[in-house]
């Protein structure tokens, strides 16, 4: 900042042409303070003051004042410390210091000069000045400022960095950095010498401070830093980050989608599109009905403010369908997105599924004419909690022996519900190869999706599924999992009801998906023994011989005691083998009559087949055979969830031959699932 400086004018005489009383005169008219003299040649021999011209008169006496020749004494004695400085100064840097008097020139003309006194008043007041502007600033700067001593203590603090530290100047000033605020970067560069930047939190807002030195000549003196919260800027870039992540993804999923997407203006004009959508547009804009219909339907999302859609077939016989999406921004539709997406595959197997229900409703549902049986306390209770299971369509699980009516209680629940009359579909995973269960649950891909959408609104019902091998209950899992997602129109109505017969464990040879079992078990139903419901098994040995009577148009009688002789036996597959072995007994035996005698001499046969620890059903090597034995048992073991020396006592061997055998079945299921 530049300061103009005062100068004071000046008396100039030339020895040879003004007398000392000139002089005199002209002081005391002009009240000059200095006088300038000139040699002969005009060259400035020095200066005086008034004070030394009148001391000079007192000397020689004021009586001899206007003798030329009084003047020389004078000029010998002229102050030589002496600047000369042409043209005229506005700044006091323009002045060279330790000089007592300044002359002013212009050109050949003296007009004045600067003495000490002048030069030193105006330096103050350049140095007033400048204090004020840097305080002025200093306050002013929004940023916080704070400067440390050698010692560390601090030296300075701005308003704002009273603000952001929450420490009032008073209380900071002298006080040692770190007692002031936490971090100690300022001792850091008092250490080194060296200025850093350095971002830093403090609870839950985040600063930043520019660290300097600050040296007198070569001498570190102290050190000054500027910071500045930056939580809110922090918290911006955390968005921004966010956002350009998103638009990343977008951009992303745009590009990769089989869809058409695009996002289009309230006039119709693409801002932004994907090269799915570039390829169906060149159809819709080579075809004046088609455009028509497109910018009809924006402006007709930009007046209703709601989502439109609409299918037409467009170029070779492409049947799209086309979702228009608006954007709002204050209330107001800004920007549409424009979906189109290829359904004429859909259409072609929409139809086909239709043609496929109509065939699957009479091929697999049928109207079950056995009443459902509940004559115990236990199967009222399973009747009434039926009731309420049907109300939703949870998966449930239905626990129970083999041939204890699972199937007829899936039924039942479908019966109860407002599913009735859609389609049933049962899956009996029990006495299937891997092959064959692969094929029918998972498959060719979305063959399972195929499947659910043709038993849309039905019940899938997965029977025995404890025999289903580990790898397809994880690709059951993962296929249910994938299915239940909401995606553009790919999820069905469809509830899914499973049974098993055996006890549900998670690891060892015979262990069950835990994916599997928790996406299929929202509900439980446990089924009881037939050997607690006597009265009821009675009942439905009746139903199976009413419905042999109708089916082979014959009179059959059951006596009492073969009924109980039925009921008496332990069946291994419970309802299942009593059904069959009286068809096969109706079938093959001529007499009405079916009593005790009679039954227990057709089933001699079976009835020491059942009592047979092992059953052969066909002819396999002996070593095979001995393999597939051993396995069974420890199978059958491992549901009873005891340790493997348990195991080892039960059958008589050492507990490392159960570790090995189990590790090699495990193994085994790995290779062979």
């Amino acid at each position: 900042m530049k300061t103009s400086i005062s100068y004071q004018p000046v008396g100039v005489y030339k020895t040879t042409l003004h007398s000392l009383h000139i002089v005199m005169k002209d002081f005391m008219e002009q009240q000059y303070q200095y006088g300038i003299i000139l040699n002969r040649l005009g060259t400035i021999e020095g200066f005086f003051t008034s004070t030394e011209l009148l001391k000079h008169c007192y000397e020689i006496g004021f009586d001899y004042v206007e003798d030329i020749e009084s003047l020389m004494p004078l000029t010998k004695a002229l102050n030589k410390k002496f600047e000369i400085f042409d043209g005229e100064p506005t700044s006091i840097t323009d002045m060279p210091q330790n000089i007592e008097l300044y002359i002013l020139r212009k050109g050949r003309e003296i007009v004045g000069a600067i003495d000490q006194q002048s030069f030193l008043a105006s330096l103050v007041k350049k140095q007033q000045f400048e204090l004020y502007h840097f305080n002025t600033i200093f306050n002013a700067v929004p940023s916080g400022i704070m400067a440390v001593n050698i010692e560390g203590n601090v030296t300075m603090l701005n308003p704002a960095g009273e603000k952001i530290s929450g420490v009032p100047k008073e209380k900071a000033l002298g006080q040692f950095i770190t007692d002031i605020v936490p971090p100690g970067g300022l001792l850091q560069v008092i250490q080194n010498g060296q200025g850093h930047v350095e971002k830093y939190k403090v609870r839950k807002r985040w600063y930043i401070s520019h660290r300097e030195p600050i040296f007198d000549g070569k001498q570190l003196v102290g050190a000054v830093g500027v910071f500045d919260d930056i939580s809110k800027i922090e918290k911006l870039s955390s968005e921004l980050d966010t956002v350009r992540e998103l638009v990343k993804e977008n951009e992303a999923l745009m590009g990769n989608s089989e869809n058409g997407i695009a996002i289009v203006d309230v006039s119709g004009n693409i801002l932004r599109k994907n090269n799915q959508f570039q390829q169906l547009y060149l159809s819709i804009i080579n075809d004046k009905n088609q455009m028509e219909i497109f910018f009809r339907t924006i402006n007709d999302v930009v007046r209703l403010k709601k989502i439109r859609h609409y299918e037409e077939t467009i170029g070779q016989g492409v049947t799209c369908h086309f979702q228009f999406e608006p954007i709002f921004e204050e209330e107001t539709t800004q920007k549409i997105i424009v979906r189109v997406r290829d359904i004429t595959a859909n259409r072609v197997a929409q139809h086909q599924m239709i043609q496929m229900k109509k065939t699957l409703k009479n091929l697999l549902y049928t109207e079950q004419s056995m009443p459902y049986i509940h004559r115990s306390i236990e199967m009222k209770e399973i009747a009434n909690e039926i009731q309420k299971i049907a109300k939703v369509s949870a998966p449930v699980l239905i626990k129970g022996d083999i041939g204890t009516g699972r199937s007829k209680l899936a039924r039942e629940i479908m019966q109860n519900s407002d599913r009735k009359g859609a389609l049933f579909i049962e899956i009996d995973c029990r006495g299937k190869s891997y092959t064959e269960l692969k094929k029918v649950l998972v498959g060719e891909p979305h063959q399972f999706l195929r499947l659910l959408q043709t038993v849309e609104g039905g019940i899938v019902y997965i029977k025995n599924m404890d025999y289903l091998p580990l790898s397809l209950q994880e690709q059951l899992a993962n296929l249910i999992t994938q299915q239940s997602k909401e995606q553009s129109g790919s999820k069905v109505d469809v509830r899914f009801i499973a049974s098993v017969s055996k006890e549900i464990t998670f690891d060892g040879p015979h262990a069950f998906s835990e994916r599997l079992y928790y996406l299929l078990n929202a509900m439980t139903v446990t089924i009881p023994p037939l050997g607690t419901r006597t009265d009821q098994v009675k009942l439905i040995v009746q139903q199976f011989v009413s419905l042999l009577r109708e089916k082979y148009n014959r009179e059959i009688i059951l006596t009492d005691d073969a009924l109980e002789f039925i009921i008496s036996i332990k069946w291994n597959n419970n309802l299942l083998d009593i059904q069959e072995c009286l068809e096969q007994f109706v079938v093959t035996w001529p007499s009405v009559v079916l009593s005790k005698e009679q039954l227990k001499y057709y089933l001699e046969d079976k009835l020491q087949e059942l009592q047979k620890a092992v059953v052969v059903n066909k002819i396999i090597p002996l070593k095979q055979a001995v393999m597939e034995v051993e396995q069974e048992l420890i199978r059958l073991l491992s549901t009873q969830n005891i340790s493997y020396r348990k195991m080892a006592k039960i059958l008589e061997v050492n507990a490392s031959t159960i570790i090995r055998k189990v590790k090699n079945i495990e193994a085994d299921t790995k290779m062979h699932p």
